[in-house]
Formats: C-alpha cells, sequence, structure tokens
C-alpha cells in the first residue's frame, strides 16, 4: 500500500483534532443553547402570527385579506 500509516501514529493526529474540539463543546455548548432559546423565544413574543399563518393554505381563510397586509 501507499499510505502505511501506523495506527498509533494515526489516532494521535486524530486526537489531535478531536480533543479542542470536545473542549470547545464542553465549555461553550450550555452557554450556546441557553442563548439560542432565549432568542428563539424573543424571536416568538416579537412575530406577528397574521402575516406568518395567511401563507399556510388552510389557515389563510380564518383571517380577512384586509387585515393581513
Amino acid at each position: 500500500m501507499a499510505f502505511d500509516v501506523d495506527k498509533a501514529q494515526l489516532l494521535r493526529s486524530v486526537s489531535r483534532v478531536i480533543v479542542p474540539v470536545q473542549n470547545f463543546a464542553a465549555a461553550w455548548g450550555k452557554p450556546i443553547a441557553v442563548w439560542s432559546a432565549g432568542a428563539g423565544v424573543l424571536a416568538l413574543y416579537f412575530v406577528d402570527w397574521k402575516v406568518i399563518f395567511a401563507r399556510i393554505p388552510g389557515y389563510k381563510r380564518k383571517f380577512d385579506e384586509d387585515t393581513v397586509r
């Protein structure tokens, strides 16, 4: 084979990449999840649902055409 790489050497080189990613995920996973959930709740609070639901075929007839625009 052209690529005779020692398995131990391959494992060491892969772990050089994997370990920092694991450390980053362990350190920042919870804060990213909390900020994302907060942004999602804030977006839900400010969304005008008539505009969104007026584009769904089943809900479109629920709203008058004059009030959506």
